[in-house]
């Protein structure tokens, strides 16, 4: 049997090669941030996720699933309400918090080590 690639494509994930190797150091809040099931290495778990415009890449748009330090750090900085924080630019680095590996969160978001 012979079988054809199957066409991917859609809205990137937001990650540290987006951010380190395309450029984007802000993201803009573009869809009201909603919980989602994830599942890794077995862990179900729900993460924050909404679309941000980049202004660099093309697409210009990434999906961002946030880690619980980012959920909470955006918090903090644009209140509860989801809702509200569609519009907010949010300035990006790629941390690493301890052992775990090095990962998206926003600039001033504090952390022991910033890679980039």
């Amino acid at each position: 049997m012979q079988i054809e690639k199957v066409q991917t494509g859609g809205i990137p994930y937001l990650n540290k090669k987006i951010v380190n190797d395309g450029g984007v150091k802000v993201v803009t809040i573009k869809t009201v941030p909603e919980l989602v099931d994830t599942e890794y290495e077995g862990k179900k778990s729900q993460k924050l996720q909404c679309t941000c415009d980049t202004q660099v890449l093309d697409p210009v748009s990434v999906l961002w699933q946030m880690n619980a330090t980012t959920q909470n750090f955006l918090i903090d900085l644009f209140g509860k309400e989801t809702e509200k924080w569609v519009g907010k630019e949010v300035q990006l680095a790629v941390k690493q918090a301890g052992s775990a590996s090095p990962a998206v969160y926003p600039k001033d978001c504090s952390l022991e080590k910033v890679i980039s």
